[in-house]
């Protein structure tokens, strides 16, 4: 009995934990529109990573690959069109949450 409250008690933790870490992790987040696809570029410590906007889902697909004309669009995106937004509010835009966090933790982010 003593050992399944103990785990029930971990899990708890380390759920909490988890969460936490969601809204600590902050990203800055552009839109860049290239031949009428929306895509966005996230970035922290100038490290980034892109997702493609889905129209029919409106979900945003991870893009494994970067490119490079994308990357200079966003660089040339003006300031104040750049906004922040937390890990937990990313994911809720993304159709793979998890991967994304993977990504990102396993990245240097």
């Amino acid at each position: 009995m003593k050992t399944i409250f103990t785990s029930i008690l971990l899990f708890g933790v380390l759920l909490f934990s988890a969460q936490n870490v969601q809204d600590t992790i902050t990203l800055k987040r552009a839109l860049v529109e290239k031949e009428g696809i929306s895509y966005y570029v996230y970035d922290k410590s100038e490290t980034c990573l892109f997702t493609k906007l889905n129209t029919t889902s409106q979900k945003e697909e991870i893009m494994l690959v970067c490119y490079g004309d994308l990357y200079e669009a966003y660089l040339a995106t003006d300031k104040k069109k750049i906004e922040k937004i937390t890990l937990r509010n990313v994911l809720k835009n993304i159709d793979n949450p998890k991967k994304f966090e993977e990504i990102i933790s396993l990245s240097d982010f």
